[in-house]
């Protein structure tokens, strides 16, 4: 199951050294959401604002398919991600 954080900045040791405004937006709270698989204890998580979704932590097929239907553009924090997409 796929949550929206109400607190967005318990994903962010999922997105840490990741340097992109989109992703810091997110996690402040200023503009767009974040998505997990665990409200307590995410190991995966999606940034999305406006048409892209950022994807952290471990891959996650549920997170990827969650609102796919918007036509999001997928952005790949490392080579693992890239796959599962």
């Amino acid at each position: 199951m796929i949550f929206k954080l109400e607190n967005p900045a318990r994903a962010a040791a999922l997105f840490a050294d990741w340097e992109e405004t989109i992703i810091w937006s997110c996690l402040q709270g200023i503009m767009g959401e974040i998505y997990v698989d665990d409200v307590d204890r995410p190991t995966s998580a999606k940034a999305v604002l406006g048409d892209f979704a950022f994807l952290a932590g471990t891959p996650n097929e549920e997170l990827i398919r969650h609102e796919t239907w918007k036509g999001l553009i997928l952005v790949p924090r490392d080579e693992s991600w890239a796959q599962c997409i």
